[in-house]
């Protein structure tokens, strides 16, 4: 039998061909970075300064999908541990896949950690609404964010930075919520564009009282706002006008879960606003200047009066945020 032998330039054609299709398989495949997930904390500088924030990437993410983006803003004198520890957003973003951003305030001397929310109080010379936009910008160039689903909320001092951005520039939000805050009377009859909006607050508030919004000058040791603010009444019918609302709001009532908190919770909900803006206001009655569904802690019960159970605030929250997107 006759046996086969391979023609040296054909050898060497074949091994050439055999490369090129390794070569081209290996360039079609895609070389994915590792993905950091968890609780990272970094900072961030603006107007020269370097600021502090921290993030939680939910371990479903993969740097493959855009994905929520919920920034909270903490109050005052406290700082970026105090923001995960005091709310239950960590879990509802590993359960619900968004990613939470915990931006640190500027801090004020002895006051703390403070935003310069627009009340005339001792960190007012910041310009904190760039602060925030920006480092909005910058995390969400960084890694994948979706632009139409950015959201923001607050408590307390962050609560009322909240509504000065949502009334200066809500450019970058499909929606906003605050906790235990209203906004300062300066803004009461601005024209802000519409952007739905959420409200958590204690009718027996002790530090932003629920008439009058007003904050104890004592209280925390900081220096007193100058700026009067609405009663929360007042700042949720502010909103259900700027979006253009029904002004008669569906009211429920929920199940009092825990009858030992001393508080439940009624929720008024306005619809039908502006590209489907809405406003929404659980209003706490009987409860305190505290975060819904989670316990007191390291602070002086008697200052911050009664946490509600029958609610936990972060979930609500991002019940309603989910709704909305930004066009």
């Amino acid at each position: 039998m006759k046996k086969l032998k391979f023609k040296p330039l054909l050898l060497f054609l074949s091994i050439v061909s055999f490369l090129v299709s390794c070569q081209e398989d290996l360039d079609s495949s895609p070389i994915l970075a590792p993905v950091e997930t968890g609780l990272l904390n970094r900072t961030f500088f603006h107007e020269n300064k370097q600021l502090e924030y921290a993030l939680y990437i939910p371990t479903s993410y993969t740097g493959n999908e855009e994905v929520p983006l919920v920034v909270y803003l903490h109050g005052a004198p406290e700082n970026k541990e105090l923001a995960q520890s005091s709310t239950d957003f960590i879990d509802v973003s590993e359960s619900q896949g968004f990613i939470m951003l915990y931006p640190e305030a500027g801090h004020a001397g002895s006051g703390g950690f403070i935003w310069a929310e627009g009340r005339g109080g001792i960190a007012d010379a910041r310009s904190d609404v760039s602060y925030i936009n920006a480092l909005v910008d910058a995390v969400t160039e960084e890694l994948k964010i979706d632009p139409s689903k950015r959201y923001l909320c607050g408590f307390s001092n962050g609560g009322f930075m909240v509504q000065n951005v949502a009334n200066q520039d809500n450019s970058r939000f499909a929606a906003m919520a605050t906790v235990s805050a209203s906004l300062h009377e300066t803004f009461a009859n601005t024209s802000p564009n519409p952007i739905s909006m959420l409200y958590i607050y204690g009718t027996d508030d002790p530090i932003t009282n629920y008439e009058n919004g007003g904050l104890p000058p004592t209280a925390f040791n900081v220096d007193g706002w100058t700026v009067p603010a609405l009663a929360i009444e007042s700042a949720v019918d502010y909103w259900v006008g700027i979006n253009g609302c029904n002004t008669t709001p569906k009211e429920t009532d929920l199940a009092d879960s825990d009858s030992g908190d001393n508080s439940t919770v009624t929720v008024l909900e306005y619809s039908n606003g502006t590209g489907g803006s809405e406003v929404k206001f659980y209003r706490i009655n009987g409860g305190g200047h505290t975060w819904p569904g989670l316990p007191i802690n390291n602070r002086p019960t008697a200052l911050f009066e009664d946490t509600n159970k029958d609610i936990k605030a972060g979930k609500e929250i991002w019940e309603f945020f989910k709704k909305f997107e930004r066009n």
